[in-house]
């Protein structure tokens, strides 16, 4: 997994060790929460977060992220990574 995060553009992952080494090896993250007291529980301290946004739900459920919220974190990623979007 970390050789996979070294060489990607960055990561849109669940709270998962993806996000903590995206942060590690200064890749831009999108990380996926059920909750805003989660992130804020689990994401790497403030002071390092370089470029990881947090898309949390509003129904405490991971299947209730917003995905149009998601491609949204994406694509105001610094630097702006090259991330493949499936078109709906």
């Amino acid at each position: 997994l970390t050789c996979l995060i070294n060489d990607s553009a960055g990561v849109v992952a669940t709270n998962t060790a993806a996000v903590q080494l995206a942060n590690a090896r200064d890749k831009p993250c999108v990380a996926l929460f059920s909750s805003k007291a989660k992130a804020r529980l689990f994401l790497p301290y403030a002071e390092e977060r370089k470029s990881c946004t947090v898309v949390a739900s509003a129904t405490g459920k991971l299947a209730g992220i917003d995905i149009e919220a998601v491609k949204k974190a994406v694509k105001d990623l610094e630097p702006a990574p090259s991330f493949a979007l499936a078109q709906t």
